[in-house]
């Protein structure tokens, strides 16, 4: 059994919702408070550390064999991380997913929703004869650990709900994103762009974070959501997180942000 004390962690879930339920210290009943980290800093700190532990079990031949955000640790204060769901990881390319119990939902890599819907879609078939039903298809891989990886990272920082969740994905269901989903930032698309009133805080987010950021989601997603192997590695992201953090600046005059922010604008201002 783990000793590892929760007191001062938020898991990956509560980031993504920027919230954690907690035990007032007054009145001893539970109560939503802000998950926020203390600085971009400590965020950029967490994100790398969330991508440096896929790089390490994937040395290791291990894959996260979940989907699950809840066994991912972080401390808001400096972003230290910890992993808590060591009965999740699995031998890449060996352990196949469980169709009667794993979760449908957008958050699989494309190529394990497929196969989950087409394994149900026999499970409901009354033509069919339970004895031929094939094992699924596909298992857990390097590649959909990078999948997940891309779609928790897009809510650490944007915590919109999901990256496919634009005006055509409102409202519908798991399964019908989880196929026919788009992401929802694809330059020059218009059908399944952010709802305003509903998705402001990605709408917000997304202009403050540097263009590196928002193209190493569009690869993720639309490279990579087409063709597996062009999927940002592990060493991508961190290369990536280590620019971030070079790039954030915080000034004496009050200013705190990328310096993409203080360049001279087109006309000069």
């Amino acid at each position: 059994m783990s000793n590892f004390n929760k007191n001062g962690w938020v898991s990956l879930a509560q980031i993504c919702e920027e919230r954690q339920l907690v035990i007032d210290a007054e009145t001893g009943k539970k109560v939503l408070r802000p998950a926020y980290f203390s600085s971009m800093n400590a965020m950029i700190e967490g994100a790398f550390q969330f991508a440096r532990f896929f790089e390490e079990i994937h040395q290791k031949g291990k894959v996260y064999c979940s989907i699950s955000p809840d066994v991912f640790y972080f401390n808001l204060k400096n972003g230290a991380f910890h992993f808590e769901g060591e009965e999740f990881l699995g031998e890449a390319y060996v352990q196949e997913p469980d169709a009667a119990e794993i979760e449908f939902t957008e958050f699989l890599a494309p190529e394990l929703a497929e196969a989950l819907a087409e394994e149900q879609e026999k499970l409901l078939s009354e033509t069919e004869e339970q004895e031929t039903l094939e094992t699924f298809k596909e298992c857990y891989s390097l590649e959909t650990d990078r999948y997940f990886m891309a779609v928790y990272l897009f809510e650490y920082f944007f915590h919109t709900g999901s990256p496919f969740e634009g005006k055509k994905m409102v409202n519908r269901c798991f399964l019908f994103r989880a196929r026919e989903g788009r992401f929802c930032m694809e330059p020059g698309e218009e059908e399944n762009i952010p709802v305003k009133g509903i998705q402001d805080k990605l709408i917000q987010y997304w202009n403050e974070y540097p263009e590196i950021l928002q193209k190493m989601f569009q690869k993720a997603f639309l490279d990579g959501g087409r063709l597996r192997e062009l999927r940002p590695t592990e060493v991508d992201w961190k290369q990536l997180l280590v620019r971030m953090a070079m790039d954030y600046k915080s000034c004496h005059c009050g200013f705190h942000g990328f310096c993409y922010r203080l360049l001279p604008k087109e006309n000069g201002t």
